[in-house]
């Protein structure tokens, strides 16, 4: 009897329609393939099948410029069409169908024993192939990118069979991953006549037997978003923290929460769930659903606690994931809607399973005006994916820096290669789980824009043009062709820098608008410029900003560096043309005893395995970018700082991030014009900025002219692990850099840059406690002293260069960052108010003790900052400490002080009843003294003590000129009843301890704008005009 036979004298039962069409759907894997479905704009959300890129695209993608020849190519592939991840929607709407058919639910019979057949086939088809697993679809899309991906470097392969170049294949050990790249090398491998098929890296960790073994399991960069692993491992270190860090953000975050019910809630969506399941049951059915008198969950009889449900037919021994979860269920039209959906969309990848007596059409519930209701499944799917794993809302950027990991995996493979490793390729198979953040951190077309940071202005298809099926169609990928061309770049007088091209799903794109391409029009990028604008956590030299034409303001800035150190020049060939030389040994032998000092102090207690306590700060502190909650939060003492980081962590203080991340200069640009050794180099007589290739290192090729000073100093490294990393105070491990940065110049520092660009942000906004707040900010520079990878003239530098951003920002974006003050002081005061600590943010801070003896503490001294840190004068006194690091003063002292402009802007919030002009008498009267170095070119940004403005007892005369400033526990102003003028002296001076502790009038200076000459020529021949700076970092 065969299943036709059945179906005749079968009653209208599920049970015996299913049986049937059980029978119906058997063997589909053994019949001809049948033609993918490749049709865009079906509303298939992330279960787009691959579209693969015509000829015309791949027959015209650019060439590398003249010269250059590829070395290298690199891809992440998301796994390729599948079919159902497990027994869930299927298994759930086959309850909905059992419990219709017992309440006469269904629409007819007709319609009943349609729907049950499309049930019955789809979940036969799954346990056929397996729940999860590649369908033939997946199969070719990734053997047709490994063919593509050979074509398109045949000169690379061909070299590299004859050299002994190998490819390293590597999964994130998911099944259909794996299988994916077995696809992939399929097609590769036939494209080449298996020139390669046997010179593949040896995998640590392989992914499976036969074609699997060459695969190399790699979930912390492949399955970063999960502590467990998909072969059932834990995750652990700094992997583990990324995953479970992701995990309670998306799972705590009211934002997404509330975002996702407004759309799940949306009465279009609701309307159409209706319309959709009003085509096969009963409104009276559909209305107990509504109700809540139906719930049915993932179970074996429906029930929340029953027992586990398989598929008919599966072996649970042989694919576990044909057993659903429990959880997974049915209680609203919207829930039931959604189930179907998700059936549609998948069967688009299944059209070579679809081949038994009956094939499932799921695209029948979606014609008419079904049709268009599609989108609104499409985007309540697409919802979940875009604020869950994508680019989600303003302020938060949980969602996607957990693709980091990648991102830097990326770059040191290029590294590895380009400096000598025998790996030509590099081929990752993962999820859209990997694809959606890795897009959203690179800025892929399509992941740019965030949703408001709101639960009810919610992501639309309307206001922002992220799709699934766009980002991360099956099969989506992104891949790297790196570059290179021998010899030294004129330009630079270093090795011609590599480039980098990408690919997204084959199409050949720019990166995002913040990097500079080679040449107009170009999609060939400077590698060291992708690390810089990218972000990727690495201290190179980034060729966005334009040095020539000083239109980065921190290369004039501190220019005054270059009377002290002339860096190597280059012939237009390439040829050293002078080494570097000292010219103010003075100077530079300050620099260089102050950097051992600190370094060797710091170092007491250390051992071979663990480092000294002031070294474990300083390493979290080199890797503060990935966690600035935490190295930000001491500024505020330890109950007001925990408010911060949580406030900062959960996305409550979204637009305090913002400015604190999105201000800031890079240092790049100043490195490059002043190319000097960093301080534990081990010959700084012969270090030169070049690169070599062999040893990763620097280039000993230099003659540089010492002037006598040593050609090594006695610096105390970190003791590293084989992986060059070492346990930081958080309890990470952190890389001091040491050998990476041998080759890149040392002043200024960029972390202390990017600390100072932070740290001023909030000193400027909680003017209550700014002196605790930038202390703590002085010490995160100095421990890059600390570390012996820069030297305090690099610190000082780093300085000048994040206050002096941090003003302009202001300056730009004054709506922006109000926004973000009232937000700050407003959270903190709601957050003080609930625990009991006052009505107030100063009173909290009272109650707290936090600009007292209860605030910021740091116990570690050193030649320069003498006394610990206990209370605001001590927080003060280090803070000045480091404003100097005690350099002898090289230029006249008692100059009058030019407030730069737009440097008032740093009191607007501290003092809001001053105007401009009296807030930079202020900046006037808390200077330091003329004089010490990089002052003359720093338009008087080396001379502003923040520390001491920010939180001052200002005094006016009744014509409302500033006549008194004296060190307070807060910032205030009083109109002093005297009458009393301000003095005609030039001369800075500082509050004494007298002028501190009885709040009595401080001598004043003057206001008078007269500039400093070496400065303005310096700055002009620069061509900056402060008025005129545009802050992007």
């Amino acid at each position: 009897m065969n299943a036709q036979h059945i179906f005749q004298g079968c009653k209208a039962s599920i049970a015996c329609i299913a049986a049937a069409a059980t029978l119906m759907a058997g063997g589909v894997l053994n019949t001809p393939a049948a033609s993918a479905l490749e049709i865009d704009g079906q509303y298939y959300s992330s279960k787009q099948p691959y579209v693969a890129p015509d000829a015309e695209t791949t027959a015209n993608y650019s060439k590398a410029p003249e010269g250059y020849e590829t070395v290298y190519t690199e891809s992440m592939a998301r796994h390729g069409s599948r079919g159902l991840s497990s027994y869930k929607y299927d298994a759930l709407l086959m309850k909905m169908a059992e419990a219709a058919d017992k309440d006469n639910g269904f629409k007819s019979d007709a319609i009943k024993n349609e729907f049950v057949k499309n049930l019955t086939a789809i979940t036969a088809a799954n346990v056929q192939n397996g729940y999860g697993m590649l369908t033939g679809q997946g199969a070719n899309q990734h053997q047709g990118i490994g063919t593509r991906a050979y074509e398109r470097n045949k000169a690379l392969f061909d070299k590299a069979a004859q050299d002994g170049g190998k490819i390293a294949y590597q999964s994130s050990g998911e099944a259909r991953a794996t299988e994916s790249g077995e696809n992939f090398a399929r097609g590769f491998n036939t494209a080449s006549n298996n020139e390669l098929a046997n010179s593949t890296v040896n995998p640590a960790d392989p992914a499976g037997t036969g074609e699997a073994a060459v695969f190399d399991k790699t979930p912390n960069t492949l399955y970063f978003h999960k502590a467990e692993n998909p072969d059932g491992t834990e995750k652990t270190g700094d992997a583990k923290k990324i995953a479970d860090d992701y995990q309670n953000f998306v799972e705590n975050d009211q934002t997404i929460a509330g975002a996702e019910e407004t759309i799940s809630e949306n009465a279009d969506v609701m309307t159409a769930s209706h319309d959709l399941l009003s085509q096969i049951f009963t409104d009276d059915f559909l209305a107990k659903l509504a109700d809540g008198t139906y719930k049915w969950y993932n179970t074996a009889d429906g029930t929340k606690n029953g027992d586990v449900n398989c598929a008919p037919g599966a072996d649970p021994s042989k694919d576990a994931d044909a057993c659903g979860e429990a959880k997974k269920k049915i209680a609203s039209e919207y829930d039931a809607a959604m189930d179907l959906y998700n059936l549609y969309i998948i069967a688009a990848d299944m059209q070579n399973e679809n081949t038994g007596s009956h094939t499932f059409d799921f695209n029948q519930y979606f014609q008419g005006q079904q049709a268009s209701d599609a989108r609104l499944f499409a985007w309540a799917l697409d919802a979940e994916d875009f604020y869950e794993k994508g680019p989600s809302y303003t302020g938060q950027d949980e969602t996607y820096k957990i693709a980091q990991p990648l991102l830097d995996d990326f770059f040191n493979t290029i590294d590895q290669r380009v400096n000598g490793g025998s790996t030509v390729a590099t081929f990752r198979f993962a999820h859209a789980e990997t694809i959606m953040p890795f897009a959203a951190l690179l800025g892929l077309p399509g992941s740019t824009q965030q949703a408001p940071a709101s639960t009810t202005d919610v992501y639309t298809y309307d206001n922002n043009e992220w799709r699934g099926e766009s980002v991360t169609p099956m099969a989506a990928n992104v891949q790297w062709d790196v570059a290179v061309k021998p010899g030294n770049d004129p330009k630079t007088g270093r090795a011609y820098t590599p480039l980098v091209r990408m690919l997204y799903n084959e199409k050949e794109i720019p990166f995002r608008s913040e990097c500079t391409p080679i040449a107009d029009g170009s999609t060939w990028y400077k590698l060291t410029e992708l690390k810089s604008c990218l972000e990727a956590g690495h201290q190179t030299t980034g060729d966005n900003a334009k040095l020539q034409d000083g239109s980065n303001p921190l290369v004039g800035l501190v220019s005054e560096f270059g009377t002290y150190w002339q860096a190597p020049q280059f012939n237009d060939d390439g040829t050293l043309k002078s080494a570097g030389k000292v010219l103010n040994k003075q100077v530079l032998a300050e620099n260089d005893e102050k950097v051992v000092a600190i370094n060797n102090k710091a170092a007491e207690g250390a051992t071979d395995a663990t480092p000294s306590e002031q070294q474990q700060r300083a390493l979290s502190d080199r890797d503060a970018d990935k966690d600035v909650a935490t190295a930000f939060k001491d500024g505020f003492g330890p109950v007001i700082g925990e408010y911060f980081a949580q406030g900062y962590n959960d996305g409550s203080l979204d637009k305090v991030a913002a400015v604190m991340n999105n201000n800031g200069w890079s240092g790049n640009p100043a490195k490059n014009v002043n190319q000097s050794p960093r301080p534990y180099v081990s010959d700084r007589s012969t270090w030169a900025p070049i690169k070599d290739d062999a040893t990763g290192l620097n280039q000993n090729t230099g003659s540089n002219d010492l002037a006598g000073l040593p050609t090594s100093l006695d610096i105390i490294k970190v003791n590293t692990d084989a992986d060059g990393k070492a346990l930081g105070s958080d309890g990470k491990l952190h890389s001091p850099d040491y050998p990476k940065n041998s080759y890149e110049g040392s002043f200024p520092s960029g972390h202390t840059n990017k600390a100072y660009s932070r740290g001023v942000v909030l000193a400027v906004m909680v003017p209550q406690l700014a002196p605790e707040i930038l202390a703590r900010t002085s010490e995160a520079g100095n421990n890059r002293i600390v570390l012996g990878v820069h030297y305090p003239l690099d610190v000082m530098a780093g300085r000048i260069g994040g206050q002096s951003s941090v003003a302009a920002y202001m300056n730009a974006n004054a709506d922006e960052v109000a926004a973000a003050s009232e937000q700050l002081t407003t959270y903190l005061a709601s957050r003080c108010k609930a625990d009991g600590l006052g009505d107030t943010l100063e009173q909290c801070i009272d109650n707290t003790g936090a600009a007292a003896d209860k605030g910021y503490a740091n116990a570690f001294t050193d030649e320069v900052s003498s006394k610990p840190v206990t209370d605001r004068a001590s927080a003060i006194a280090a803070y000045q400490a480091r404003m100097t690091y005690g350099f002898t003063q090289v230029t006249a002292g008692g100059k009058a002080f030019t407030a730069p402009e737009g440097a008032s802007a740093l009191l607007r919030y501290a003092y809001p009843s001053l105007t401009d002009e009296q807030r930079n008498a202020v900046l006037a009267k808390t200077a330091i003294d003329s004089g010490y170095p990089l002052d003359a070119s720093s338009q008087g940004w080396q001379r502003i003590d923040l520390a001491t403005a920010l939180s001052a007892k200002v005094t006016l005369n009744k014509a409302g000129e500033v006549i008194a400033v004296a060190a307070a526990d807060k910032p205030s102003v009083i109109v002093s009843n005297e009458t009393v003028t301000p003095g005609d002296t030039d001369q800075n001076t500082k509050p004494s301890t007298q002028d501190k502790d009885k709040g009595s009038k401080m001598p004043n200076t003057g206001v008078a704008v007269t500039g400093v000459a070496a400065a303005m020529v310096l700055l002009a021949l620069a061509g900056i005009s402060l008025s005129l700076w545009k802050v992007r970092r």
